[in-house]
């Protein structure tokens, strides 16, 4: 029985979105939520906000940047970060540390030696822009995947660091709407971006530095492939405040900016073996959203709060970042506790589930 527990939801842009702002403030706060799409959408006007539930949140503050090229960086609770720049009303993307765009490891910081221009204030119907830029990441072994780590003690690798760069093509290509859920319409351009990462060398630390040939067939060669992203952002006409985004590549997103928070989520952490169940409170089902986390199966458990076992089901996990929903047995309302086991046995999650009434 597919039934959700919508939380909180009418507070939703009570006090406006965070795009209808023209420009990002020092100390401003920006909370953002992130829902996977269950299908492709690439027009803002097909979202339906109703339908979408959020295992997360972002809470992001504006302050005052601690690289010298950038004039301010939004950072969030755990640490995630996005440095830029805004010069003759133009946003800038100057760098961030974030899961890397390769291998999705998290805390990665990639400073772009040329800005990447984002959006401009005026004229927006006129904005493009395509460009390149090179960039350093260094991969230190206490976040490595447990493939990785195998590999890396084998071969005696302590350290990897590649010289990558990034292109892009950032460019308007129509006017959209963006319904809330008041069913208001705010009228915005959109803005496709597309980027692809490469990895231009690739270097491994054993007693000393050694290189890689990336034209030959390998473990780290198979890894380091080309990375595609695509998705698009939504603004409110004469502002550089992103007031949504649809991700189309690698994943089917949908993202959303306010500047309230619509109700109690615990913060995205942006780590490895990220897992959220969600909504929870609940009727009688979940969703489980995994990020990060190796491509297999898990096991999740649900316990009453003595710590019986009463029902547990096989989710098989196929990406490093999915959505699978979790159609749960009859339980009376209250208060139950779940674990999710990886294939080893380990409990990776456990936490606390609220069961209602419909």
């Amino acid at each position: 029985m597919r039934v959700y527990l919508i939380i909180y939801i009418t507070l939703f842009i009570g006090s406006g979105l965070i795009g209808q702002n023209q420009e990002y403030n020092i100390d401003g706060r920006i909370y953002r939520y992130e829902s996977m799409l269950e299908e492709p959408i690439e027009l803002f006007s097909n979202i339906r906000i109703q339908n979408q539930f959020f295992p997360c949140v972002d809470a992001m503050t504006v302050s005052e940047s601690t690289l010298s090229q950038a004039d301010f960086q939004l950072v969030s609770n755990t640490g995630y970060l996005e440095y830029y720049s805004y010069e003759d009303g133009i946003l800038n993307l100057i760098g961030t540390k974030s899961n890397d765009p390769f291998l999705s490891i998290p805390d990665q910081v990639i400073q772009f030696f040329t800005p990447m221009p984002i959006i401009r204030s005026s004229n927006q119907e006129q904005f493009k822009s395509i460009g390149s830029s090179d960039f350093f990441l260094v991969y230190k072994s206490k976040n490595w995947p447990n493939d990785i780590k195998d590999w890396a003690e084998k071969n005696g690798i302590t350290e990897i660091r590649i010289n990558g760069s990034i292109a892009w093509d950032c460019r308007y290509v129509r006017k959209d709407f963006f319904r809330d859920i008041y069913m208001d319409e705010l009228m915005g351009n959109v803005v496709e971006y597309n980027k692809t990462y490469t990895v231009n060398k690739l270097e491994v630390k054993k007693s000393k530095w050694e290189k890689i040939d990336l034209k030959q067939r390998g473990f780290l060669q198979d890894l380091f492939l080309d990375t595609q992203e695509k998705y698009y952002s939504i603004y409110a006409i004469g502002s550089v405040v992103e007031t949504a985004r649809i991700g189309v590549e690698p994943y089917n997103t949908f993202t959303m900016y306010t500047d309230q928070e619509i109700g109690s989520y615990t913060d995205c952490s942006h780590g490895t073996n990220d897992i959220y169940v969600f909504p929870n409170p609940t009727f009688d089902d979940v969703k489980i959203r995994f990020e990060n986390v190796d491509s297999d199966y898990y096991i999740f458990n649900i316990y009453n709060v003595i710590g019986k076992k009463l029902w547990t089901k096989k989710i098989d996990v196929n990406s490093m970042k999915v959505e699978r929903y979790i159609d749960l047995p009859p339980l009376e309302k209250g208060v139950y506790i779940y674990g999710i086991d990886n294939p080893k046995g380990k409990r990776i999650k456990s936490k606390r589930l609220v069961i209602m009434d419909l």
